[in-house]
């Protein structure tokens, strides 16, 4: 979930703790999730109000709900959504009971229809679901869920959280200043989660600061939170590293990995800075490589080195990171593997 940033965007800034090593937010802002658990409302759009609704970059689970509702899904029995605030990693999502909560929802719905649960995570929402199940045991498995599906999901990191604590990042969202971001979303523990993993990206080089001859792999991210002037990063990578990445093979469930690419669509394979300071400045180059627009394709098939009988992968050519849940053929394919749900037991 995207707001519009305003001058109060500091309030969205976490305030990290290098004696407990962890992020926690400002004294006096709590987060919640908009409805009662379930509720779709904090998932079918990225930013609130009628305007920004109408615009397709702002959309984002809505199309795949209409969807749903039509072939026969309803929202007050089996269709059902749960946000987390995206700000922090994975495992700290527990701090809030989320996970708690996830639990108590998915058994809600497989006992009030008697079916077991099909999960579908987009983006870091499959490693938020993978955190989950990977913590739940295989009896709670066997006996609620039917199936795991994600689409677009960075298993090994993404190139564009490097550029992030550069640049900014608006997810293209023109209502959104990245100079206003910059310094907020730098503070985000689920950034330094989604870093592009070290040992897969250990010689790719990820930035290229050209006017101090300078370049930086994912083995110099010390360096390079040193000289982007933030050297909290590197603790704050260091304090969730040891959870990435998963296991695909650990999971205990069936498992969907969808992945998606375009030739078209540029996605962040590294930056090249021109500018004397790195720490903040749009004088930058964004050098494309394959991936969904976000997510680099090889951090999106990393699933397929656990290819097995209990994981099927597939992938949807031609689409966006954000597009590819909009469209009809994604919903066709979700629906077809939940119809195989078994009864719960």
């Amino acid at each position: 979930m995207i707001f519009f940033f305003t001058l109060k965007a500091f309030r969205f800034q976490l305030l990290y703790d290098r004696s407990a090593r962890k992020c926690k937010n400002q004294v006096g802002v709590k987060t919640r999730v908009k409805g009662r658990l379930g509720s779709l409302k904090a998932s079918e759009f990225l930013t609130p109000g009628l305007i920004s609704h109408q615009l397709p970059s702002s959309k984002y689970f809505h199309q795949m709900i209409e969807a749903l509702k039509k072939s026969g899904y309803s929202s007050s029995r089996n269709l059902k959504a749960h946000s987390y605030d995206w700000r922090y990693a994975p495992p700290r999502q527990d701090d809030f009971n989320y996970y708690k909560r996830f639990t108590k929802l998915v058994e809600a719905v497989s006992e009030q229809t008697n079916r077991k649960v099909m999960i579908v995570g987009h983006s870091m929402g499959g490693l938020v679901t993978a955190h989950f199940l990977s913590n739940k045991t295989q009896e709670w498995k066997d006996k609620h869920i039917h199936a795991f599906l994600t689409v677009g999901t960075p298993w090994l990191g993404m190139i564009e959280a490097v550029g992030t604590y550069i640049v900014g990042l608006n997810l293209r969202i023109p209502t959104i200043d990245k100079k206003v971001t910059l310094s907020v979303q730098r503070t985000f523990q689920s950034l330094a989660f989604l870093l592009p993993e070290e040992e897969e990206f250990k010689d790719a080089v990820l930035v290229e600061w050209v006017s101090q001859n300078k370049s930086y792999t994912a083995k110099d991210y010390q360096q390079f939170f040193k000289d982007v002037k933030f050297e909290d990063g590197y603790l704050i990578r260091e304090d969730v590293r040891p959870f990435f990445p998963f296991a695909l093979d650990k999971l205990g469930v069936r498992f969907y990995c969808v992945w998606t690419n375009s030739s078209e669509i540029k996605t962040p394979a590294s930056f090249r800075v021109t500018s004397s300071d790195i720490s903040d400045t749009q004088e930058y180059e964004m050098v494309p490589g394959p991936g969904d627009g976000r997510i680099p394709l090889n951090s999106q098939r990393y699933c397929e080195k656990f290819r097995s009988e209990n994981v099927t992968i597939l992938n949807f050519q031609g689409y966006e990171h954000v597009q590819i849940i909009q469209e009809t053929i994604f919903h066709d394919y979700v629906m077809s593997v939940a119809k195989g749900a078994q009864p719960y037991l």
